[in-house]
């Protein structure tokens, strides 16, 4: 429901935009907590107190255009607007999140269940229709989703160990070992948190117990509501983590987590206990189905912006807020389960989620979201379903609003992966791996310690998205310092330009003149390209020539730059034979100065140089100790200026060329002749004199290094 307020001064003001009320009356309390919008409002605010002041919200109302895809919307977005002399005032405040609200024509949505249909519980008295509805629509309606099932079922390997469910009418679980039972048919997987509370596992000590048969009391409610769904399914198995691979340090994780993006990625679907933060949580939960359903609104009259329809109201990132911002997807070990399940069944706190490659849904939309607010799940279903198609990754085509390319979505996925928390920072790249393996299958390239080896000089430009340590964390030290999984945070990678140069032509009769010229400069002792040294470790009874993928049937990826492939093990994550990187380039010295708000640059130490540049942006690691820093450029761009514009640049010299490009700041350590990464800069459109100060010819000043050969560890 709408309070009286938002009807008559958003809705039905006959405005495009307006302000918010600036106040909440005691009176008005109750109401205003029903209120779609204002309750949002609220909590957005913080506002606990009766009649304390709003900050001010601008609302404005558009109409995007329509198309077939498309249904009919209207958006009504809220805005922060903070005042200079409030309290609430802080720089960058302004800049918080939109809150957008979509208004579709009821009879546009199609199915909207009704508050019977949904009921007062996840359980599956309440919501198993509709789960079992899901899955049968998706196994006999979505053609792509059926393809990868077959392929599952052709090449696809079965875990070590799986847990025999029973039926309802022999409730017996107990663990089996694949290759030693004759398995039939598919087994399902669970995500869920561990937490605090202490819950049975697998360990050498009860492992032959476990295989006579599991007693129900003892498995913790996330199993046993993760194994009552199972056979609600009618499926014999499923994957547990911590019942399938033995625990402790006599456990073997070590050979197992390597296969465990297979058994996710060959499960029949997952489920996802979302919500529980521990073993005790579960997954079904009482709930108020007016707390899911969208909002009604319809007015009385014919309007001329909402005609005589019934409208319904859903804030825009339902998808975001009541699925990924769960207990469960915070923790970084789920991200790469999310990714790379076929089909998952989330269990959130008010309602069930759906998402398979075809199709995302959920309780108040069983249909499919309406594409306005399917965009964030767009993305992550678009890139399931191709990271579960063996060999297409990188060579089938892309469209629509998925239209990346595979170094986007690696960007992307390590982004995303590193917002997230990971207990054990020893799992920082093993959590990782299961993405990591298919990506570099499909590039055919070198992967180590999170980077690609080809163009490796680019990516050692990789940023730390928010400085906030004064230290790197202590259980990230043995990762090198080049590498982002030495570091906590969020992190945005560098991209990597083609080393190609580009021309143009304006004459057919002229010689085609050079737009944009690639720098790489940096090589390593020996001339070559900057690359790090692996070690791989070869899998059990698999000849060292061997070529074929035994987790997928398929024969490995051509060798490509550097890729070993007759030595490796495709399914183990290679592990760096030296964490040092030989180098040889020009490494300058210069000052770290800090704008006082949020932004760090380079400033020449020279007296009367003054600051090197404004497009000069430095990302440090960890909080700066020292005011000033050796840095060296990774690669560059040259591209000439229109001569008859002549451009002066910030010291007043005229120029014909710009540069841009990025490179990394550096820190010596006690052994001579060793640098460590301390953080990452890039420069944009900085003239010819800037780019000597950066990268000085021979002749230099002598505050800049010059022409250097050391080791980065």
């Amino acid at each position: 429901m709408l309070c009286r307020f938002c009807i008559d001064n958003v809705l039905m003001s006959g405005k495009s935009w307006g302000y918010h009320r600036k106040k909440v009356e005691k009176r008005e309390r109750a109401a205003l907590e029903k209120c779609v919008f204002c309750s949002t409002l609220i909590k957005d605010a913080g506002l606990a107190e009766h009649g304390k002041a709003w900050p001010l919200y601008r609302w404005s109302m558009r109409f995007p255009g329509r198309t077939r895809e498309i249904i009919h919307s209207i958006v009504i977005t809220f805005r922060l607007i903070p005042e200079e002399d409030s309290k609430d005032f802080r720089p960058g405040f302004a800049a918080s999140p939109d809150r957008v609200f979509y208004m579709f024509p009821e009879e546009e949505l199609g199915i909207i269940p009704s508050i019977e249909d949904v009921g007062r519980s996840t359980n599956l008295d309440s919501a198993g229709a509709q789960v079992k509805s899901w899955v049968q629509l998706c196994d006999n309606n979505h053609e792509g989703c059926s393809k990868q099932r077959i392929q599952q079922e052709r090449y696809g390997s079965l875990p070590t160990r799986l847990l025999d469910v029973g039926t309802e009418r022999i409730p017996c679980v107990k663990l089996i070992e694949t290759k030693k039972t004759k398995v039939r048919g598919p087994y399902v997987s669970l995500s869920h948190c561990w937490g605090r509370i202490l819950f049975i596992t697998l360990t050498p000590e009860n492992l032959e117990s476990f295989k006579d048969g599991i007693g129900w009391e003892k498995l913790s409610r996330n199993f046993q509501e993760a194994i009552t769904l199972t056979r609600f399914l009618g499926i014999s198995y499923i994957w547990i983590d911590s019942l399938c691979i033995i625990q402790g340090p006599k456990g073997d994780f070590p050979a197992e987590a390597p296969f465990m993006h297979q058994y996710y990625r060959n499960a029949y679907c997952n489920i996802a206990a979302a919500d529980a933060s521990n073993s005790a949580g579960g997954l079904f939960r009482r709930r108020n189905p007016t707390h899911i359903l969208p909002d009604k609104y319809s007015v009385d009259d014919k309007s001329t912006i909402f005609g005589d329809k019934k409208w319904r109201i859903v804030n825009q990132d339902i998808w975001h807020t009541q699925l990924l911002k769960t207990v469960i997807y915070t923790r970084g070990w789920v991200f790469q389960e999310r990714m790379l399940a076929p089909r998952i069944i989330h269990f959130a706190r008010d309602q069930i989620f759906w998402d398979c490659p075809e199709m995302s849904a959920c309780e108040a939309f069983p249909s499919g979201l309406p594409q306005p607010l399917d965009t964030a799940a767009a993305t992550d279903r678009h890139w399931r379903g191709r990271l579960q198609e063996t060999g297409s990754i990188r060579h089938h085509p892309l469209a629509g609003a998925s239209d990346d390319s595979l170094e986007q979505f690696w960007i992307s996925a390590v982004r995303n992966y590193t917002s997230c928390d990971l207990t054990n920072g020893n799992d920082k790249l093993i959590a990782l791996w299961g993405i990591a393996k298919l990506v570099r299958d499909a590039l055919e390239e070198e992967y180590g310690a999170g980077l690609w080896a080809y163009k490796l000089e680019e990516q050692l430009a990789w940023r730390v998205s928010e400085c906030t340590l004064d230290e790197r964390p202590v259980d990230l030290r043995d990762n090198p310092s080049w590498s982002w999984a030495s570091m906590n945070g969020t992190i945005e990678l560098a991209n990597r330009v083609a080393q190609v140069a580009y021309y143009e032509r304006t004459d057919l009769h002229q010689t085609p003149k050079l737009v944009e010229e690639r720098y790489y400069v940096v090589t390593d002792h020996h001339g070559e390209p900057v690359s790090f040294q692996l070690i791989y470790e070869l899998k059990a009874g698999t000849p060292s020539g061997s070529t074929t993928d035994g987790a997928t049937g398929s024969k490995r990826p051509k060798p490509g730059r550097g890729y070993s492939a007759s030595q490796n093990d495709p399914d183990r994550q290679p592990r760096l034979g030296s964490k040092s990187i030989e180098i040889e380039g020009y490494v300058g010295h210069a000052a770290l100065s800090h704008n006082g708000i949020d932004r760090w640059t380079l400033s020449s130490p020279e007296e009367g140089r003054g600051l090197i540049n404004s497009n000069i942006e430095v990302f440090p690691d960890t909080k700066p100790k020292a005011p000033d820093t050796d840095f060296i450029v990774l690669s560059a761009s040259k591209t000439p200026l229109d001569i008859s514009m002549p451009r002066l640049d910030a010291l007043g010299f005229a120029t014909a060329f710009q540069y841009s490009g990025v490179g990394i700041i550096l820190l010596r350590t006690d052994e001579s002749g060793h640098y460590e990464r301390s953080g990452a800069f890039r420069f944009r459109n900085v003239s010819e004199e800037m780019w000597q100060i950066l990268r000085p010819d021979t002749g230099n000043p002598d505050s800049f290094l010059g022409d250097t050969k050391f080791w980065l560890d």
